[in-house]
C-alpha cells in the first residue's frame, strides 16, 4: 500500500530533479526603493545632526530713556492747577517754573478755609505782638528807673563825701581851738564856760560827721543793691519775652506755610524735555498723580525687558534679541533687532517694579538692551519710536541640534538635560 501512495509520474519526475537551491530574483523596482530609503534615512540623520535649533524665550518690555524718566508730582495733597508754564516737547532747565498751584479749600458753608485760617493767625499775631510790646515797655521803664536811682544815689554819695570832707576839716580846727582854750583856761585867761562851749562844738561836729558817714555807707549799699537789681532785671523778663517771641515765630511760620499751600510753584528738578503733560489749567491735583514727565537731557532711548527667573540662566550681555513692537504689528512692519547691554544682579518681585507698563506675574530680572534702530519704516516713511511703547522680544537661550531636540524627552527621563 505505501508504494502506491504517489503516482508513478510524480516519482519519475523526482528522479530527474536539478541539483542546488532555487533562487527567486526580486523585481528591479523593489531594489531601487530599498536603496532610496537607505539614502533618505542617512540624509535625514545627517541633517538632524548638523541642523541647529535655537530655543527662544519671549519676554515683555518697553521703551525708556537710559537716564530714566522724571515724574513731577504736586507738593500738597490737594490743589488746583492755576497756571501751566510749559508745553509738551519744550526744552527746560533745572529750576525753571513748571506750574503754579492753588491749594485753597472751600468749606461746605462756602467759606474759604485758608482765608479764615489766615485771619485767625493774624489776630493771634496781633495779640502776641501787643503783649510783647507791653512787656518790653515795662522792662524799659524799670531799667530806666533803676538807672535813675543809681545816678541819684551816686550824686548823694558825692555830696556826702564833700560834707564829710568839710566837717573833717572843721573838726580839725575846732579840736585845735579846744586844745588852746584848755591851755588858756589853766592860766586863767579863758573862763570855764567858754572852754565848755568850744568842747560842745567839737562834740557836735563829731556827731554830725558820724551821721554823714553812716549816710554814706547807706548810699553805697543802696547803689550796690540797685546795680544788682539792674543786672537781674533782664532775667526776670527773659522767659516771658522768649515765650512771646516763640509764639509770634510759630504763627508767622504757619502763615508762611499757609501761603505756600494756597499758591506755590513747582520747578523742574533737572534739565530735559517735557514728554507728557498730564493736566490742564483748572484741574484738581492729587498727591499721587503725576503732573508731567521729563526726559533728561542727552538721554538715549533704550529697551527695558523683564525676564522671568526660569529663563534667565543663559541670558548674557552682547546677546542679540528680536523685537516686535505692539504699536507696529510684526506681520506688517517686520521684526527689529537689538543687543542686551546689562542684566540686573538681583531679581525683582512683582510689587518692586515701579510704574511698569507691562503686567508682572512672577519674579523677574531687569535687562537693559540697546536699539539697533530708533525708527520704524511704515508705508514708505520713517516713524520715530516713542517713550513708553510696549514690545515683546525673543531671546535665544541655547542652540541644540534637531536630534537633541527630538531626544529631549529621553534625556529628561535619564536626568541628562
Amino acid at each position: 500500500m505505501p508504494e502506491n501512495l504517489f503516482r508513478k509520474e510524480v516519482l519519475k519526475f523526482q528522479k530527474h530533479r536539478l541539483h542546488g537551491d532555487v533562487l527567486v530574483s526580486p523585481p528591479l523596482s523593489h531594489t531601487f526603493i530599498t536603496y532610496l530609503f537607505l539614502i533618505w534615512t542617512s540624509a535625514l540623520i545627517l541633517w538632524l545632526l548638523s541642523s541647529n535649533f535655537a530655543k527662544k524665550e519671549a519676554v515683555l518690555g518697553w521703551l525708556e530713556p537710559n537716564a530714566g524718566i522724571v515724574r513731577v508730582y504736586p507738593e500738597a495733597s490737594l490743589g488746583r492747577v492755576e497756571k501751566i508754564m510749559v508745553k509738551e516737547g519744550e526744552s527746560i532747565k533745572k529750576g525753571q517754573t513748571l506750574f503754579i498751584i492753588n491749594g485753597d479749600k472751600v468749606l461746605e458753608n462756602g467759606v474759604n478755609l485758608e482765608e479764615q485760617l489766615k485771619q485767625e493767625y493774624n489776630r493771634q499775631l496781633t495779640i502776641y505782638q501787643m503783649q510783647l510790646n507791653r512787656v518790653l515797655q515795662v522792662y524799659e521803664l524799670k531799667n530806666a528807673d533803676i538807672n535813675q536811682q543809681i545816678q541819684a544815689s551816686q550824686k548823694n554819695l558825692e555830696q556826702l563825701d564833700s560834707q564829710v570832707s568839710t566837717l573833717t576839716d572843721l573838726l580839725s580846727l575846732v579840736s585845735n581851738k579846744v586844745d588852746n582854750y584848755e591851755s588858756m583856761a589853766k592860766l586863767g585867761y579863758v573862763s570855764k564856760l567858754d572852754k565848755n562851749s568850744v568842747t560842745e562844738q567839737k562834740l557836735s561836729i563829731k556827731n554830725e560827721l558820724s551821721s554823714l558817714n553812716r549816710e554814706k555807707v547807706n548810699q553805697i549799699n543802696k547803689i550796690s543793691q540797685l546795680k544788682t537789681s539792674l543786672a537781674i532785671l533782664p532775667n526776670e523778663y527773659e522767659n516771658q519775652i522768649d515765650d512771646l517771641k516763640r509764639n509770634i515765630s510759630d504763627i508767622r511760620q504757619n502763615l508762611t506755610q499757609l501761603d505756600s499751600q494756597r499758591s506755590y510753584t513747582i520747578k523742574a528738578p533737572k534739565d530735559g524735555v517735557i514728554s507728557s503733560l498730564q493736566v490742564r489749567e483748572g484741574q484738581q491735583t492729587l498727591i499721587n498723580q503725576s503732573l508731567l514727565t521729563i526726559v533728561p537731557a542727552n538721554s538715549k532711548l533704550e529697551i527695558k525687558l523683564l525676564i522671568p527667573v526660569r529663563a534667565a540662566g543663559f541670558v548674557e550681555a552682547d546677546q542679540n534679541i528680536e523685537i516686535r513692537y505692539d504699536a507696529f504689528p510684526y506681520q506688517k512692519f517686520g521684526v527689529y533687532s537689538g543687543t542686551i547691554k546689562s542684566i540686573s544682579s538681583s531679581l525683582l518681585l512683582p510689587d518692586e517694579v515701579n510704574k511698569s507698563p507691562v503686567p508682572i506675574q512672577e519674579p523677574v530680572y531687569l535687562v537693559r538692551a540697546e536699539l539697533n534702530s530708533r525708527k520704524i519704516e511704515a508705508y514708505g516713511q520713517e516713524l520715530s519710536l516713542k517713550i513708553g511703547m510696549t514690545l515683546s522680544a525673543d531671546i535665544k537661550l541655547k542652540d541644540r541640534s534637531l536630534l537633541e531636540w527630538l531626544l529631549e524627552p529621553l534625556y529628561t527621563l535619564h536626568g541628562k538635560l
